[in-house]
Order: structure tokens, then sequence, then C-alpha cells
């Protein structure tokens, strides 16, 4: 089903794997290998999504659920790990990034996770407007994250 940008949402598949690694070394200074997809493709607690348009991938989400256990309530409790998040350029600003995760917000609430997070550099404002739209606030900072020596944020949200 297609939105309102014309974008339809689907499962990203290893035949999506040239184009995913275009975005992603067109999007990021330390992008990921293609062993690294592959890896969290054969991982079943991952969502992997991609955006299309016009039958053409346009960006991708990846989030693992992470199980930890909450000692505070002596359960076990699943968070949700938004781990990247790219849009090709060309196609970038026009709400696809927000389609994406809005989509994985709720996929994720339908396995109950309590929490989502993710990491962002603290250069990248674009990012975290995106992220703040969705009501994701700076839990903290980790100084020197990336291999740039640059620091990131960590932005969370809790789902109800």
């Amino acid at each position: 089903m297609k939105n309102k940008c014309g974008v339809k949402i689907r499962q990203l598949t290893t035949l999506d794997l040239p184009k995913i690694l275009e975005i992603e070394l067109d999007s990021f200074p330390e992008p990921w290998s293609q062993k690294i997809f592959e890896f969290i493709l054969k991982n079943e607690d991952s969502y992997l999504k991609v955006a299309e348009r016009n039958s053409q991938v346009v960006g991708y989400i990846i989030t693992v659920i992470e199980k930890k256990v909450d000692w505070k309530n002596l359960r076990r409790a699943e968070i949700g790990h938004i781990i990247n998040l790219a849009v090709e350029k060309k196609q970038r600003r026009q709400g696809i990034g927000s389609i994406l995760v809005n989509h994985i917000l709720k996929e994720v609430s339908k396995r109950k996770v309590e929490k989502v997070y993710l990491e962002v550099n603290e250069s990248n404002i674009a990012a975290q407007k995106l992220y703040s739209k969705f009501n994701f606030k700076v839990e903290k900072r980790i100084r020197m994250y990336y291999q740039k020596m640059e620091d990131a944020y960590v932005m969370s949200k809790i789902l109800e």
C-alpha cells in the first residue's frame, strides 16, 4: 500500500543489497559492508524495511530487537534499536525518512516493545530533528562514538 508520497514500504531482501549499499556509501562516512547487511538479514529479531518509489528502492531502515533484563521489576523486556536509516540523497526532504520511522514504530509496537532507541551523530541535525518529531529525547552523549572521533547522542522513545 502506497502513502501520500507514493512510497511503498516492504521487507528488504538480498536482491536489494546493491542499491542499499549504494545509498549507504553515499550517506555515511563509515558505511557498512555487505557482510554486515547479510548478517542482519539472518537475524530473526531484525526489522529490515525499504522504501520504494516507482519500483525503485529510495531508502531503508534497520531495527533490531534486544532482549534486556529489567532488574527493577524483575522481568524480561524487549527494546527496539534503530541501527540504520538512510534515504537516497535526491529523495531526501520529501518525508521518506518520516514514513520509515513511523512504519517501524508501528511494527515494533505490535511486538509489545516498550522502548526504542538509536545513536545519532551530534553533527547530524537533520536526523535529530527527524527523531524529535517522533518524540525521541536525548538520553545521553557518548564521547568519540564514531571512528572519526565524533560524539553521538543516544535518543530514545518510550512506546505506549
